[in-house]
């Protein structure tokens, strides 16, 4: 029989879409080959995950992760485990993996720094912008294993995915060298060439989270390392932390396989989402393809991240180098094709604004930076929105957990539609 996946959610102001979660949580139960046992994550906020660390590791700080294993490591080497092993079913609490709590306010702070550090690395600028998203400069991590304790086993299990170190991308210094592949993420939107400049330095679930700036993104990752830890998985070590990422890297790969056969939606779900904002918008091209020719430079750097301009110059470039092998005499033959790019995004980025509720914020105070709002393409072509920063935390704080959009375009106009997703809390 199918373990049980608790999941819950305590963060008082940062929404999870659980249900997706749950999902995934049991693909990767699958894939560890533990899917008849239980697990309990508990999503945290950065005050209760210091309350942790000060009452089971005198350390008055927060992580992101600390993971309580229902056998602790003497136990396991009592009864012959060997890492990833679990034990011969005698009675239910056999089936019982254990406790993983992650701060979600970690995480964000975490993959805002990523991304800074991405931007910096390039020349850009954050799209987040504000130092007040700047990360904590430590960077101790939270790699240690709990043992287990009576307020993380007498409560129903705590509910919540993952668990990873923390702020512990990569591991010990002497083995950053061993890494020296460019690394290429096994399954991503296109565009997602913006990567932390240490990418290669890392290794298992967090490098595979390079380039992956959202919480909803990284979490399933997180997951995977939590349950690792669970099953008696360490990382103190150079050679621990090489043995974990190792496998690390082979769960991530049976997972992205299970998920892409569908396996993720045939799990059920508790907990569903509802519609909570619509947008729209419609954009005369014209008038982008005038503001592109005046002033370019300035206009697209108020409009699109970074990485979206990446893709526009690779849009420019590839316009201007047919024009010049068919001796083209034409005037700027990208503007074209640039402006429609331009106003793909502008009008997805005001529709989305919409559907969160509160407007951009050249339009009216409290409202979304343009530069706050990423569209990038599926491999299918299909638009998808990522929130970056400060408008991620006001998402999530406004019960948001996802963003659906659309837009067409014809030679004159651009219109786009969306539609945010919520939880039920």
């Amino acid at each position: 029989e199918e373990g049980e996946v608790t999941l819950i959610n305590s963060h008082p102001n940062f929404a999870v879409d659980v249900a997706m979660l749950e999902k995934h949580v049991k693909v990767i139960k699958d894939a560890l080959g533990v899917s008849a046992f239980d697990v309990g994550i508990e999503l945290v906020s950065d005050e209760k995950m210091q309350s942790l660390n000060r009452e089971y590791r005198g350390e008055d700080k927060t992580t992101d992760i600390l993971s309580f294993p229902f056998l602790r490591q003497t136990e396991r080497e009592a009864r012959g485990l060997k890492k990833g092993e679990v034990p011969q079913a005698k009675g239910v609490g056999d089936l019982d993996l254990g406790d993983i709590f992650i701060s979600l306010d970690r995480i964000q702070s975490d993959t805002d720094a990523d991304r800074k550090a991405a931007e910096e690395s390039m020349g850009g600028e954050f799209g987040g912008g504000s130092a007040s998203f700047s990360p904590s400069s430590s960077s101790s991590s939270a790699r240690d294993v709990l043992p287990p304790s009576t307020s993380a086993s007498s409560s129903p299990s705590p509910p919540f995915p993952f668990d990873a170190p923390d702020g512990g991308q990569t591991g010990p210094e002497s083995a950053s060298a061993s890494v020296s592949v460019p690394y290429v993420p096994l399954n991503t939107p296109l565009g997602r060439e913006l990567l932390p400049p240490d990418v290669n330095e890392r290794r298992g679930c967090y490098r595979e989270m390079a380039g992956r700036y959202s919480v909803r993104r990284r979490l399933p990752y997180l997951c995977i390392h939590g349950l690792l830890h669970l099953l008696g998985f360490n990382d103190q070590t150079e050679a621990e932390w090489l043995e974990m990422t190792a496998r690390e890297e082979t769960a991530i790969s049976d997972y992205l396989q299970r998920v892409r056969q569908g396996q993720a939606l045939l799990k059920a779900s508790r907990f569903h989402t509802f519609s909570s904002g619509v947008g729209t918008d419609i954009v005369e091209v014209d008038r982008v393809r005038q503001a592109l020719v005046r002033h370019e430079d300035l206009f697209i750097k108020r409009i699109l991240t970074l990485q979206e301009r990446m893709h526009y110059e690779r849009i420019k470039n590839e316009c201007i180098t047919k024009a010049q092998n068919r001796n083209s005499s034409r005037e700027s033959p990208w503007v074209n094709p640039c402006a429609a790019f331009v106003a793909k995004r502008f009008a997805t980025k005001e529709s989305v604004s919409k559907a969160v509720g509160l407007g951009l914020r050249h339009v009216g105070q409290g409202g979304l930076r343009l530069t706050d709002i990423e569209v990038t393409n599926l491999p299918t072509g299909q638009p998808t929105v990522s929130l970056l920063g400060e408008a991620a935390r006001t998402a999530a704080s406004r019960g948001i957990v996802d963003l659906l959009v659309s837009h067409a375009d014809e030679r004159d106009y651009v219109v786009s539609f969306a539609t945010a997703l919520s939880v039920t809390r």
